[in-house]
């Protein structure tokens, strides 16, 4: 399962932001991401933000 531009765009277009932060975690575990290592992520994310 590939998580497209196509999915990123809509969510995005929807602001339906758990829908993509659900499908990019998933995606994640599938490619043997922890939990742990999907909300370092999440806080690297967030630091970034103005």
């Amino acid at each position: 399962m590939a998580i497209t531009l196509k999915i990123v765009e809509k969510a995005v277009a929807r602001k339906d932001f758990d829908f993509l932060a659900a499908k990019l975690a998933d995606k994640l575990q599938k490619l043997g991401w922890s939990r742990d290592d999907i909300a370092a992520l999440a806080d690297r994310i967030a630091d970034r933000l103005p």
